[in-house]
């Protein structure tokens, strides 16, 4: 079993260029066939986990944020197109305060295609990590 702290630090080993304007923000990623995301995601036909697009999302609001967020809730999450090994991915969100923590709507790109869709609440983890 891959721990959550391993997995995150993973993601952001896997993060590229990431850009904000005001309360929007993107961030690349590529998840290479080594990537500890696809382990077991499936023997000799690997696709990443929809939970693995849910910590992206949350690892590039956390980057908007400017510190480590995590997800509380998600929903209207949409998973449209399998990602394999070696694809180029952009994140695109926006991202805003609430009393609670954050509210994010979050899209995962793929290529010209949308790969996945969902809205997350998340809070600061600065003080669990």
């Amino acid at each position: 079993m891959i721990s959550d702290t391993r997995l995150n630090r993973e993601i952001l080993a896997s993060a590229g260029v990431f850009t904000a304007h005001g309360d929007s923000f993107s961030m690349e990623f590529t998840f290479g066939p080594g990537f500890v995301g696809f382990e077991g995601h499936f023997p000799n036909d690997p696709i990443l986990p929809a939970m693995v697009q849910l910590m992206t999302g949350a690892a590039a609001c956390g980057q908007a944020a400017g510190k480590p967020l995590a997800a509380r809730t998600v929903s209207r999450a949409k998973f449209l197109k399998p990602v394999l090994p070696g694809q180029h991915l952009e994140v695109h969100g926006s991202l805003s305060r609430t009393d609670g923590g954050y509210t994010a709507a979050v899209k995962i790109i793929s290529g010209q295609d949308l790969a996945s869709s969902f809205q997350m609440q998340l809070d600061d983890c600065t003080e669990a990590v």
